[in-house]
């Protein structure tokens, strides 16, 4: 999934996050990985952030669907 990241910047207000830019496509397979990922894992807390992380990417791409 890495090399499908077209590119990557740290967030301008914190060095925290990271910016990265994919296709619609490689978006969705993201959520659906990290989907999978929070069904499957025993470790609840990596469980939780993949869950909050595929919810993230599915509410950018519904938006940008409306948009």
């Amino acid at each position: 999934m890495i090399k499908n990241i077209q590119s990557a910047e740290v967030h301008p207000e914190c060095d925290e996050f990271v910016t990265v830019e994919l296709t619609k496509y490689y978006a969705e397979e993201l959520a659906g990985q990290l989907s999978f990922e929070a069904n499957h894992n025993r470790n609840k807390n990596t469980s939780e952030r993949a869950c909050e992380i595929a919810e993230s990417v599915e509410i950018q791409l519904r938006s940008r669907q409306r948009g």
